[in-house]
């Protein structure tokens, strides 16, 4: 995964792309400020971390090569603190996106949950901002990060 990210005081995610061994999607959102990227050469992500308030700022994820550790899911408590934790899960399935022409402001995860779809949405989800999609797994259990 890369992406690029606003160095000015708002930190804020302007564009970001996901790679896998099967393919890599086009860039959701713009090439503007500072370039970031996440690899783990032949891992499989198993879920996701990060911040978001009214856009997403920051991203992570969770790899594993090995059996499966379960992690807990958390979110802020409050208005001001919206850092989350969506815990760990068999796969991901498939990432949603949607930016302004600035900034990415709502990210959406569908994880394999032993063979249900489980949904955890970050971010403030605007209809009229463009919408990108990622299907990362199209075969899970095949499918790893690809750097």
């Amino acid at each position: 995964m890369e992406g690029y990210y606003d160095e000015g005081d708002s930190g804020v995610i302007q564009g970001i792309q996901f790679k896998t061994n099967i393919k890599t999607s086009e860039l959701i959102g713009d090439k503007k400020g500072r370039k970031f990227s996440l690899a783990a050469n032949g891992k499989k992500i198993i879920g996701f971390h990060g911040y978001a308030d009214k856009n997403l700022n920051s991203l992570g994820a969770y790899f594993t090569t090995s059996p499966l550790i379960s992690l807990e899911h958390t979110t802020g408590s409050d208005l001001v603190n919206h850092i989350w934790d969506d815990g760990s899960f068999e796969g991901v399935r498939k990432v949603s996106v949607r930016y302004d022409n600035l900034e990415i402001c709502y990210v959406e995860f569908d994880y394999d949950n032993i063979g249900k779809v489980e949904k955890r949405e970050h971010g403030m989800f605007y209809s009229w901002v463009q919408q990108g999609e990622v299907n990362i797994y199209v075969n899970l259990y095949k499918c790893v990060l690809f750097e």
